[in-house]
């Protein structure tokens, strides 16, 4: 049902279709969605890209007038609302040839408009979605000025309610993103891996628990020395080594990544991106403290260390960002 989903709404936010040819090789036509599509679900689709071809909007019991809602049911029951359509619709058949060239203009407008002002930042196809949202109320509130409707005060103060109430659940985007953010989905995985025992981080010295906070690395201690120090044991895989002078994490990638996909599965859910898009977005925050130039000048993320006196490819970060509270 996801992948159904991401098909549907990514084809309806990219305009275009799956991409196919026939037995002798020509290109055929790729149909695709052209509404406005509104989708209700109890769960958001998966990743952040997803997301930001969409409005979300949440609902709860207190968000429906029941009684207004029976009222617009019997209202549709009886054609009325369906009239209404048949009316817009001839209305906007005069005005279509000069609409063509009139409503991108318009759209453009108001996408410039929630550029400048901000409130549409979390993702750079949020100002598209807004503006083609209040460019669509805007027409229709034209509708029904002509036919006598509305008045023109009465049209114009709700498309002012209609851009307010936008704007504010646009702001409110940017949560849904950071949720769907898989560097800090990873991120919070690997905290969760050295919680719950199924990681742990090794002094890079001597292979034994980081001097500052071994229990937030991954290590536990049920015994006590003669001397009454605590003796530290590790849970789960060995998935970096902690430095301490410079307060870094050296990271070996593959078991890092295969600890947060596994409990990711565990949780029934499951990391979207590969190892190699991970890395990349998670150097593109500027997260990873050190690189190498390959030879045709791209940086490599994995540096050589010296790690228990043998050399290894490891990936830098900041120990206080992945740190387990």
């Amino acid at each position: 049902m996801y992948a159904k989903a991401e098909r549907l709404i990514r084809n309806t936010g990219n305009q275009a279709g799956r991409g196919r040819r026939g037995s002798d090789m020509q290109a055929k036509a790729a149909p695709y969605n052209r509404s406005m599509t509104i989708i209700t679900g109890e769960d958001l689709p998966k990743g952040q890209s997803l997301l930001g071809r969409l409005l979300i909007l949440e609902l709860t019991r207190a968000d429906v007038d029941t009684n207004t809602l029976t009222k617009l049911q019997e209202v549709a029951e009886a054609g009325q609302l369906a009239g209404i359509m048949a009316a817009y619709l001839q209305w906007l058949a005069p005005r279509l040839d000069d609409l063509k060239k009139q409503f991108p203009q318009t759209v453009a407008s108001f996408r410039n408009a929630a550029i400048r002002d901000g409130f549409a930042a979390s993702h750079p196809r949020a100002p598209e979605i807004y503006a083609n949202l209040v460019a669509g109320a805007e027409l229709f509130l034209d509708f029904l000025t002509d036919t006598g409707a509305l008045s023109s005060e009465q049209s114009n103060a709700t498309l002012s309610d209609i851009e307010q109430h936008l704007q504010g659940a646009l702001t409110e985007q940017g949560a849904y993103q950071n949720e769907q953010d898989e560097v800090e989905r990873f991120l919070d995985l690997l905290r969760a891996s050295f919680s719950s025992g199924n990681a742990h981080i090794a002094c890079r010295l001597n292979q034994g628990p980081p001097p500052s906070r071994p229990h937030a690395w991954g290590w536990r201690s049920d015994v006590v020395d003669m001397a009454g120090d605590k003796i530290y044991k590790p849970t789960g895989d060995c998935i970096g080594w902690y430095c301490d002078k410079k307060r870094e994490v050296w990271l070996e990638q593959n078991a890092a990544f295969a600890v947060a996909q596994q409990l990711a599965k565990m949780q029934g859910d499951a990391f979207l991106l590969s190892p190699a898009s991970l890395w990349r977005r998670m150097n593109e925050k500027g997260l990873i403290l050190s690189t190498e130039a390959r030879e045709n000048g791209t940086p490599r993320l994995a540096v050589k260390r010296i790690i228990g006196g043998r050399s290894k490819r490891v990936m830098i970060l900041s120990a206080d960002l992945i740190e387990s509270g």
